[in-house]
């Protein structure tokens, strides 16, 4: 089984995952260090991944932990962090150019990671981390992974909960 992490850029979910107990593979290092890289970005500034090839390659673990945007495209069970928006805005602004950083708080505003896992994963589980800090969220993402690995069910975190919808009305 792999349990994937996912969330728009600026979520902080490899700020959390860094911190988690669990072995977590980040799967943008892992798709270039495994040679999966089908091209490159120059607009988006980033990897062009094979997503197929990296599932293929993932499946060869009894299990895993990933974390990464591509998560949706290779988990079975995908958590998806959530941000208030003005916050990913804020933490991405201090990065990369404004075209970038508004097509990822649309992103956010438009549910685009969570419709993804949602298509492709058996399981979704959907968590807002607006509220809380890096530590705090890797010890509920511990918490959650044991209890996905224990196949125990956790309605608290079903998907559709979360809507940032009024953003795309400022």
């Amino acid at each position: 089984m792999i349990i994937g992490i996912a969330g728009t850029p600026g979520v902080g979910k490899t700020t959390a995952t860094t911190l988690m107990k669990t072995e977590v593979i980040d799967l943008n290092k892992f798709a270039i260090e495994k040679g999966f890289v089908a091209g490159y970005d120059k607009e988006r500034e980033s990897f062009e991944i094979d997503t197929e090839k990296l599932r293929k390659e993932l499946l060869t673990y009894e299990e895993c932990v990933v974390e990464g945007h591509l998560a949706p495209f290779v988990s079975d069970v995908c958590i998806v962090l959530r941000c208030n928006p003005e916050i990913i805005r804020q933490r991405l602004s201090q990065k990369y150019p404004s075209t970038k950083v508004e097509e990822n708080v649309l992103a956010e505003i438009l549910d685009a990671q969570l419709i993804e896992a949602y298509e492709r994963c058996e399981k979704v589980y959907e968590v807002d981390v607006s509220e809380m800090e890096p530590d705090e969220v890797a010890s509920l993402l511990d918490r959650i992974v044991k209890l996905i690995r224990e196949g125990k069910e956790i309605k608290k975190f079903s998907p559709g909960r979360i809507n940032w919808m009024h953003y795309l009305q400022e």
